[in-house]
């Protein structure tokens, strides 16, 4: 090939490299605006109002015939409620949904059809922190996840055990789901609920007249007996970031954040499979922003491992707009970590975030503010705040006064308090020494019922 031919191929192949650099910034780009325009959906008010009018229209026309179909008209007027925060909409979807419930036997419901993993005879997510007495004194069972509510329905006598045992629940998110409405019109005594935001104390028992409240979120429960924080200088870690690969844990939040940071600083993200979404997910999503290979990934880690994590990091980040009381928050102060949210974040944890904790967020500017989090971040104080107010020892007393008071109430005898329980990442006694007491109570259920209980 002569010269002028060599110099063609070459100006050829330089017009090819450049299409395939603006074909890639295009694909980039419109990734981007659709990740971006998604998650904007899901948060407008205006959408969610338009979407939750809807949903109550449409219900409006149904006339459920069997109990599946009423399970599904108060699955999707529970959708409609997470919808609004209007209070007269609210009450006028509540009245609807106890139409439906009236109507509806919980037992002849396909529980597959809404809740996953149910079939299985195993409540790991569950605790007895108190044991049978006898008659006169009943024992209490811990049980947090919806699923595992269901699980109750599903293998045991509701009479049965209601006659020997206290039942306290721990909703994942919004009181608004179907099991919240579904699980006490079925189960014959009052039983007692946590919260996941200040309002629920007063959302919850319009839900059902049977719940008897504890005003203590899912994330009151964390052991800072299990937290062995770094010296601040010889933290090693930056920032961390411990959330799900789900969508609603917004990751681009952090990608648009990374494309104003400086690169060398040294990043950690903790996350688990969810919604289809896995660390690939992850690293592609990245890779749209610019900012693939500008942080460390775990994936399905073992929680002694994040724990580490957590005490070596030197702030967490939680960029999520809406779930219920997020438990990585008072982990992360134990860890002596302190801890940024936005501001407008939906989130019962939110309430733990002050001067001595962390920092709330704006959403313009957020790479800027997390620079700026960084370098006040030692003079923060977290561990001990959260040592101060909200430690799995303050919370078990404060449930054992609730829990003594009304069965006192009641008639009952309490002769007994209950064991200290704390999060990890499932609900245990604090002392190990002390499930001894309650093998009885998880014998029982499992040779009355083939129910087991407990990690």
């Amino acid at each position: 090939m002569n010269e002028m031919g060599r110099q063609g191929e070459k100006e050829k192949g330089r017009q090819g490299e450049g299409e395939t650099g603006r074909g890639a910034w295009m694909k980039s780009f419109w990734k981007r605006t659709a990740i971006e325009l998604e998650d904007w959906l899901r948060y407008s008010p205006a959408v969610r109002a338009a979407i939750g009018r809807w949903m109550r229209f449409r219900d409006a026309w149904r006339s459920p015939r069997d109990h599946q179909a009423r399970a599904r008209s108060i699955r999707d007027l529970c959708a409609a409620a997470r919808m609004t925060f209007d209070p007269a909409t609210l009450r006028a979807i509540n009245e609807r949904i106890h139409v439906r419930l009236a109507e509806m036997d919980p037992r002849q419901v396909d529980w597959t059809e809404f809740v996953s993993q149910i079939n299985e005879a195993w409540m790991p997510r569950a605790v007895f922190v108190k044991p049978w007495l006898g008659p006169n004194e009943r024992g209490i069972l811990f049980a947090t996840f919806e699923v595992e509510w269901i699980k109750l329905l599903r293998f045991v006598n509701l009479e049965e055990f209601a006659a020997r045992y206290t039942l306290i629940v721990a909703p994942t998110s919004a009181p608004f789901n179907l099991v919240n409405y579904a699980f006490p019109a079925a189960y014959p005594q009052p039983l007692f609920s946590l919260i996941n935001h200040e309002e629920d104390v007063e959302i919850i028992p319009r839900i059902s007249a049977k719940y008897r409240m504890i005003p203590l979120y899912t994330s009151h429960w964390v052991n800072p007996e299990n937290y062995h924080p770094r010296p601040r200088n010889e933290r090693d870690i930056d920032l961390i970031m411990v959330a799900a690969w789900g969508k609603v844990k917004r990751h681009h939040a952090l990608w648009q954040a990374l494309r104003t940071m400086p690169a060398p600083l040294k990043i950690v993200l903790i996350g688990q499979d969810q919604d289809g979404r896995t660390v690939e997910s992850i690293q592609r999503e990245a890779s749209y922003y610019g900012v693939a290979g500008r942080f460390e990934v775990m994936t399905n880690a073992p929680h002694p491992e994040v724990l580490e994590k957590l005490c070596r990091a030197k702030v967490s980040v939680l960029l999520s707009l809406r779930e219920g009381s997020a438990v990585i928050v008072p982990e992360s102060l134990f860890a002596d970590t302190p801890v940024a949210l936005y501001h407008d974040a939906y989130n019962g944890s939110r309430s733990f975030i002050n001067a001595d904790t962390g920092r709330l967020l704006q959403h313009a500017g957020l790479g800027e503010q997390l620079m700026q989090f960084l370098a006040d971040a030692d003079r923060c104080r977290a561990r001990a705040w959260a040592e101060e107010h909200i430690t799995c020892f303050r919370s078990s007393a404060t449930m054992n006064a609730i829990l003594k008071n009304q069965a006192l109430a009641d008639g009952q005898a309490w002769t007994q308090d209950i064991f200290p329980m704390c999060w990890r990442p499932y609900p245990l006694l604090v002392n190990p020494a002390d499930d001894v007491h309650t093998e009885p109570d998880r014998r029982w259920m499992l040779e009355r019922f083939g129910l087991k209980i407990g990690p």
